[in-house]
């Protein structure tokens, strides 16, 4: 079930969030019903940053979102373990932000 609004739209940049990802299975979620609607916003878009605190990355959730071979930046935090930086950095442009935690 398209949503005809975004049939009409060219959309420059989209910022999405997600519940899980890993380098195999990109940005997922565990509700069907968003998954499709981002896929459609995706679709429309020149651009997809993903923005995924690093407690999302390493697990995949139910619903496929995107595929890191369509985004252009994920954006993560400092506490993302090592193994799951070095695969992810491999296959995504990646930016980790620093996270001070006093």
């Amino acid at each position: 079930m398209k949503c005809e609004l975004l049939s009409i739209l060219n959309i420059d940049k989209v910022f999405i969030t997600c519940n899980g990802f890993t380098k195999e299975a990109g940005a997922t979620t565990p509700d069907l019903g968003n998954a499709l609607k981002i896929q459609e916003v995706i679709e429309r878009s020149c651009s997809v940053f993903v923005l995924c605190d690093s407690s999302k990355t390493g697990s995949v959730s139910f619903a496929h979102i995107v595929g890191t071979d369509q985004i252009n930046t994920l954006f993560t935090d400092s506490g993302i373990l090592e193994d799951d930086a070095a695969s992810i950095t491999g296959s995504v442009n990646t930016v980790i932000a620093q996270v001070n935690r006093e």
